[in-house]
């Protein structure tokens, strides 16, 4: 019994002082160790400890496009390392707006991004919108949305995003398109690369009676497949433009088919 209790009380002592020298660890010198500059991803301005760190910006090189993330906040959670996992929690500051999410690296490869919530304004909307075959702009928060990547690629995605304030440059005008609620999902099917990201749109508040879903596949194409039902506030040149761009309504509504990419 005696024995029992010994290997119990090392093995105790033997996690308090792993603990102990992690949470010690300087965040500068962990951060440096781990060569996420190899991935595009710069740390400036470190401070604290590894498990509970700060940085003055975080930035990701994307191939057209660098996302930076200001004044971020880290907390690593100690008791999840023993089951194999880095779960941090993570706030921060994107394009002046407050950003949270819970992130989980696994063992096994498992990717994890919990509880994402961020907003964008209309001016770092922009550059994305305006590269539709209409131009937009609005706004865009995201919440509680959830990414699950698996063998390297995105197996599974919750959530809902809406776009509030969104217009649309038409060419005889500029019109204002309303807000819509759009809910993320998957197919149930996505076990392999490639499988597209879907934006459902699940309300729509606008006089444009705007429903359907829109694609985004890994390669950075896109897929449009939606239809619009004005009501009778329109303007008849709006309605005109519509019917050149959309070709005419079938029932009262404008269908707008297109695949493109940013």
């Amino acid at each position: 019994m005696s024995s029992f209790f010994n290997r119990r009380s090392k093995l105790i002592l033997s996690i308090g002082f792993v603990v102990a020298l992690f949470a010690s660890a300087p965040a500068r010198e962990a951060v440096s160790a781990m060569g996420l500059d190899r991935f595009g991803v710069y740390l400036n301005g470190i401070s604290g400890y590894w498990h509970n760190g700060h940085a003055q910006r975080i930035q990701v090189q994307l191939p057209d496009y660098a996302v930076r993330i200001h004044s971020v906040d880290w907390d690593i959670s100690a008791w999840r390392l023993l089951l194999g996992q880095l779960a941090a929690d993570i706030t921060g500051e994107f394009a002046g707006k407050p950003v949270q999410l819970f992130f989980v690296q696994s063992l096994f490869g498992q990717t994890q991004i919990r509880d994402l919530s961020l907003e964008v304004g209309s001016s770092d909307l922009q550059p994305l919108l305006s590269s539709l075959l209409i131009p937009l702009s609005g706004e865009l928060q995201a919440q509680g949305i959830n990414l699950v990547y698996k063998g390297g690629w995105l197996s599974s995605a919750s959530g809902k995003l809406q776009l509030r304030n969104v217009s649309a440059a038409m060419p005889a005008a500029t019109i204002n398109a309303g807000s819509a609620l759009l809910d993320l999902s998957m197919p149930e099917t996505a076990k392999t690369a490639g499988a597209p990201l879907w934006l459902t749109i699940a309300s729509y508040q606008g006089a444009y009676g705007l429903s359907g879903r829109v694609e985004l596949l890994p390669n950075r194409e896109y897929r449009l497949d939606l239809a619009s039902e004005p009501d009778g506030t329109i303007e008849p040149m709006i309605l005109q433009q519509m019917g050149v761009l959309l070709g005419p309504p079938l029932q009262g509504k404008y269908r707008f088919q297109y695949e493109s990419a940013f």
